[in-house]
């Protein structure tokens, strides 16, 4: 199982399962530095420093790794 790590709203690292992600948009506002929010499959939304097109560059990547393993 492939993790991707991302930095949340307060600069600390923050991992996740890429296949509990269900929606990646981007921030309204990005007081404090946050670029995306991340919404997970248990309803939580993560704000993140990193970029929609960043957050989708990981989760491609680690779907490519997934791939690979199998």
């Amino acid at each position: 199982m492939a993790f991707i790590r991302l930095t949340d709203y307060d600069g600390y690292p923050l991992v996740l399962n890429p296949a509990s992600i269900v929606s990646v948009t981007t921030a309204r506002s990005s007081y404090g530095g946050n670029k995306a929010n991340i919404r997970t499959e248990d309803g939580i939304t993560h704000s993140v420093r990193d970029s929609v097109d960043e957050v989708y560059a990981l989760i491609d990547a680690a779907q490519q790794t997934k791939g690979d393993t199998q």
